[in-house]
């Protein structure tokens, strides 16, 4: 299932969306630093891993701070 910024991009990030609208899509950006951030397509704001990565995924942020900033990695 793909990953839903749910109710607009309000309410925390969930995979229950068996295809790609607008509200599953998520634009990657490369930091200067070599780390990521994404940003919802529905509102325009960032995913921030809230409370320091304690809480729920939300793309609710309007800029990229540590909390809004990913590693991708592979196994």
């Amino acid at each position: 299932l793909y990953v839903c910024a749910e109710n607009g991009g309000n309410s925390p990030l969930i995979a229950n969306r068996a295809a790609i609208g607008l509200w599953e899509t998520f634009q990657r950006i490369t930091n200067s630093d070599g780390s990521v951030s994404f940003r919802a397509a529905v509102n325009g704001r960032y995913v921030a891993a809230e409370n320091a990565g304690a809480a729920a995924l939300i793309a609710n942020r309007t800029a990229i701070g540590a909390w809004e900033k990913f590693d991708l990695v592979s196994s």
